[in-house]
């Protein structure tokens, strides 16, 4: 029998074995023709209990592989609290703009198909992260950056 375990917000995220096999996670797809379909993977007690192997073998490494992409990704998620504090509201395809280095950034490049043509508002925002397809998120997040700073010396920080 399993148990449902649950985060610190009361989300489920998992299930744990009674016989001590440890935590296991609950993955949502969908199947061929289209059903969701709920799969579970159990995982070893080591890895749900400390997060880090005690394997030397299987730690991560603590130094980040690219230092540059450090203080790109620092710089892109101060950005993301500073355009929350703008005076102003920017004008629509500046924050279409926003919306689509933001989702490049963070997502990579657009999925999926283009919503329904009665949809205004999600085919803007798809056409907007469409446009950036390609971009390498260290270039969207540079840009990202930069575009921030401009507003913020278009519309002022409260």
């Amino acid at each position: 029998m399993a148990f449902a375990v649950a985060d610190a917000d009361g989300r489920d995220v998992g299930f744990d074995d009674e016989r001590g096999y440890g935590a296991g996670v609950i993955r949502a797809s969908r199947s061929a023709r289209g059903r969701k379909v709920r799969s579970r993977v159990l995982l070893p007690a080591w890895l749900r209990t400390s997060g880090n192997a005690p394997h030397r073998r299987f730690a991560r490494a603590e130094r980040p592989c690219h230092p540059a992409s450090v203080s790109t990704s620092a710089d892109f998620e101060a950005a993301q609290a500073r355009v929350k504090t703008l005076t102003s509201t920017p004008s629509p395809d500046e924050l279409l703009e926003l919306y689509a280095l933001f989702k490049q950034s963070t997502k990579g490049d657009v999925t999926g198909s283009r919503p329904g043509m009665l949809d205004f508002k999600g085919r803007a925002k798809f056409d907007a992260w469409e446009k950036k397809k390609g971009l390498a998120r260290d270039a969207a997040q540079k840009a990202y950056v930069e575009l921030v700073a401009k507003l913020e010396a278009r519309y002022g920080k409260a």
